[in-house]
């Protein structure tokens, strides 16, 4: 019985919910440069906003490894911060271009490419911050590959390291700490604040996974209890790990754990259905990573908000219009670098066929 949970316990099943969350992410960046007014589409986007991040990081915890070590976390970096780092080079290279074309002035252009770099290169999670006297921007939506790296980092050294009731206690430590950094503002570069409070998430996903609550039947205690939690999250709470917002403080997480907990359980029964727009959402899915690069380099580079000011006495059809021309140009940026990888790869497996075809020729060796 074991078995036949774990088999249907994989990753690939959170594909649907994790495609649901990057149009989330984008919708929410949409939105900020729009008054709406829609209630459907406001209840909607608080769902997103205060759940969708605790859900990625309880997924990234479904697919943690008690048995992790120092090699995993290699991998992490190359997995998770080498994407960071082209990211903020592209960003340097196209944000100057961009902006000298739409405003044609050099001094504005070099200023602003300073501060977007500085924003990248500190890891801001937010705007607001200062560096030497210069205000900086943020690098959404990376700050969640830096915040992740830190909490499978501390995550994997807390399951080497201590035992079951020393770990649960440092996890509770450790948000905690996380939290007071966010508010008090006294540590926030590199998201690593972001990255201890992720950790709390990382193992609600593994406790998900050991106790096969995927799998299973969850008692109506529990359901109700986390349907209530959600609730009181979003119509009174007002959760924001980037922007360490936290109105009602350790119940804000709580609330936003449960929301995402639920985004979870609907992705899950969700993922049976079939048909082309579930296929598409699972395909976003699977693309998780790519999108997320994509997406920061299309809104640090490009001024939405001078769209946004074409539609101030119609928000939601410009809401709409951005978002629709946003994901098919992420799509279109995501589909070109798959082929491009799959060519990639093609040819170095070909190189490598060719290679074991030739015989290798010693010194003593005769060729005809």
């Amino acid at each position: 019985m074991n078995t036949h949970k774990r088999n249907r316990m994989t990753l690939g099943m959170f594909n649907f919910i994790k495609g649901i969350g990057m149009i989330g992410i984008v919708m929410g960046h949409v939105q900020s440069n729009y008054v709406l007014t829609l209630p459907i589409l406001l209840i909607i986007l608080a769902v997103f906003s205060r759940g969708l991040m605790p859900m990625f990081f309880m997924i990234s915890g479904i697919g943690f490894r008690n048995s992790r070590n120092f090699r995993h976390i290699k991998k992490d970096v190359r997995d998770m911060l080498v994407p960071y780092l082209i990211t903020m080079a592209a960003v340097a290279v196209l944000f100057p271009l961009v902006h000298y074309m739409v405003f044609r002035w050099w001094p504005g252009t070099a200023e602003e490419t300073f501060r977007i770099f500085l924003t990248f290169l500190f890891g801001c999670p937010h705007s607001g911050k200062c560096i030497g006297g210069v205000s900086l921007y943020e690098c959404t939506p990376m700050w969640y590959l830096l915040s992740l790296f830190w909490a499978s980092t501390l995550l994997t050294l807390f399951y080497k390291f201590l035992g079951n009731k020393k770990r649960n206690l440092a996890v509770m430590i450790c948000v905690i700490l996380g939290w007071f950094f966010a508010v008090t503002d006294m540590f926030w570069y590199w998201c690593v604040p972001q990255g201890m409070m992720a950790v709390g998430f990382l193992q609600i996903g593994y406790v998900i996974k050991e106790r096969w609550w995927m799998a299973g039947k969850l008692e109506k205690k529990i359901i109700l209890l986390v349907v209530v939690l959600a609730a009181a999250e979003l119509f009174l709470g007002n959760f924001n790990m980037a922007h360490a917002d936290f109105a009602w403080g350790v119940l804000d997480y709580a609330g936003a754990g449960c929301i995402g907990f639920l985004l979870i359980l609907f992705g899950k029964r969700a993922d049976r259905i079939g048909g082309f727009v579930f296929e598409a959402i699972r395909k976003i899915g699977r693309y998780t990573y790519w999108i997320m690069c994509f997406h920061a380099v299309e809104t640090n580079c490009i001024p939405w908000y001078l769209w946004a000011q074409r539609f101030e006495d119609h928000p939601q059809t410009g809401f709409f219009l951005e978002l629709f021309i946003r994901m098919a140009l992420l799509g279109g940026c995501c589909m070109a670098a798959d082929r491009l990888y799959r060519a990639m790869r093609k040819g170095k497996e070909m190189g490598q066929n060719v290679q074991k075809r030739i015989p290798e020729k010693g010194i003593g060796s005769v060729s005809k």
